[in-house]
């Protein structure tokens, strides 16, 4: 089953952005395609799935007023999706 989401922020080949509101919070959750992100080469060593992961690994140590916070990772098995889930 695919999750559904209202059109997107922003969209490229690799990653959509969306925005929601629930009980007066406001949420970003961005949406990739592994696969893409596993075949585009950022350094002759990584990949941009190496990025993303940086910056999961850099966000779980944020917790600052003044920027958004990571709340969830979802990297689905099953599928071709990695979902990361921000408040701010």
């Amino acid at each position: 089953k695919e999750n559904s989401f209202p059109d997107p922020l922003s969209m490229n080949a690799w990653q959509a952005l969306y925005r929601s509101s629930v009980d007066g919070k406001h949420y970003a959750i961005k949406a990739f395609h592994k696969s893409h992100l596993l075949k585009l080469r950022v350094a002759p060593s990584e990949t941009a799935m190496t990025d993303v992961l940086r910056e999961v690994f850099i966000m779980k140590m944020l917790q600052h007023p003044n920027i958004v916070n990571l709340i969830e990772v979802i990297d689905d098995p099953e599928s071709d999706n990695f979902y990361m889930g921000t408040v701010g």
